[in-house]
């Protein structure tokens, strides 16, 4: 079978839940966590074109079959060392979305806040990411 080499479809998000508490100035200190439940195996495609109904059939069992749903979790603490200085970090995680994926993200962040004046603050930050990705989406 041939198609156009355009085409359209409408993807359906999966299903997400988020969670997430803070516990504020407990002598200068904050801690806040929270984690994320996605549903990726729910994900699905559709093709506008009627024609293209046997492969957008495909698709959709390939997704259920290479996706998996996943937790993901943040935390972050951050300490007023003076009325004019505050420090904060933070980690997260988020594991692959595919079955036996390598591909999970890790991210580490560290930051500052200053007071320069009556209402004036300046906010600065760095994230790090890093990850491994080894996967194979089609095989051939």
């Amino acid at each position: 079978n041939g198609t156009d080499s355009e085409f359209s479809y409408n993807v359906k998000y999966p299903g997400m839940i988020a969670i997430g508490a803070a516990l504020q100035d407990l002598s200068g200190l904050s801690v806040s966590l929270s984690a994320e439940y996605v549903y990726y195996s729910n994900t699905k495609i559709e093709f506008e074109e009627s024609d293209l109904f046997e492969d957008e059939v495909i698709e959709n069992e390939f997704i259920q079959e290479a996706y998996h749903s996943v937790w993901s979790y943040r935390a972050g603490l951050a300490y007023e060392l003076n009325s004019g200085l505050t420090v904060r970090g933070g980690y997260g995680f988020k594991p692959s979305r595919f079955e036996d994926g390598i591909d999970y993200r890790t991210a580490y962040s560290l930051g500052a806040g200053f007071t320069l004046g009556d209402g004036i603050q300046f906010e600065a930050a760095a994230r790090y990411l890093t990850w491994d990705e080894e996967s194979t989406v089609y095989e051939y």
